[in-house]
């Protein structure tokens, strides 16, 4: 989408509704304005 201004991600788990009875989301992020993600620009989980 080259003219949109920000983006929004989710992470749905579909395959989670057989366990918990609905798909389960893991993560959302939204107003993402980045075109590209750095090389190692994430955090650990102890850094949360």
């Amino acid at each position: 989408m080259p003219k949109a201004k920000s983006y929004a991600l989710t992470l749905v788990d579909y395959e989670a509704s057989r366990v918990i009875g609905q798909p389960f989301v893991h993560f959302a992020a939204a107003n993402v304005t980045s075109t590209h993600l750095k090389h190692g620009e994430n955090l650990e989980k102890t850094q949360w």
